[in-house]
């Protein structure tokens, strides 16, 4: 078995024995650390009310919310848009969005989120949700994590949401 086949392997065991958001959490944390990351984040959009479930600092997920940042946030509103796994952020990629967006992406970095990979997940009846790893580290390229790991982030991201949406 390959290292890449290993890691699911493992995500996928202790996945099925999760029934609450604090196990989910704990499962895709080992997932995102083995992967050698630093962040991960699972959010559903359905309704008037975001299922969040991650490792982002609290402080930071407290704020996204109190401010509506999920309205603003251009890895939220691309993961609606779209359909493929996506890389975002990191050195030398140009800015994106407006000034707001681009003060958004500024103001996350200061809480360790300076680039990522990002899985938009489809539900039934317009449901979407978007499976996130990221990182502050200035020396990842999204674009290599994307190349290494799309098959598995893909399987990962989808493995979560039916997860998650079974037991929350």
């Amino acid at each position: 078995m390959s290292p890449v086949e290993s890691i699911f392997q493992e995500f996928i065991d202790a996945i099925q024995t999760a029934t609450k958001a604090d196990e989910f959490e704990r499962v895709a944390t080992r997932l995102t650390q083995r992967l050698g990351l630093q962040r991960f984040a699972y959010l559903r959009l359905t309704g008037d009310t975001p299922t969040l479930i991650s490792s982002y600092p609290k402080s930071w997920t407290s704020r996204y919310f109190q401010l509506g940042y999920q309205q603003l946030d251009p890895v939220v509103r691309r993961a609606r848009a779209e359909h493929a796994l996506f890389s975002w952020g990191g050195e030398g990629s140009s800015p994106v969005g407006n000034r707001e967006q681009r003060r958004f992406f500024d103001e996350a970095t200061t809480f360790g989120i300076r680039s990522g990979i990002t899985v938009p997940i489809r539900g039934g009846f317009g449901r979407m949700a978007a499976f996130t790893l990221a990182t502050g580290d200035r020396d990842v390229h999204p674009e290599r994590l994307v190349a290494d790991w799309k098959d598995l982030v893909q399987l990962v991201g989808v493995a979560l949401s039916l997860s998650c949406r079974r037991q929350t």
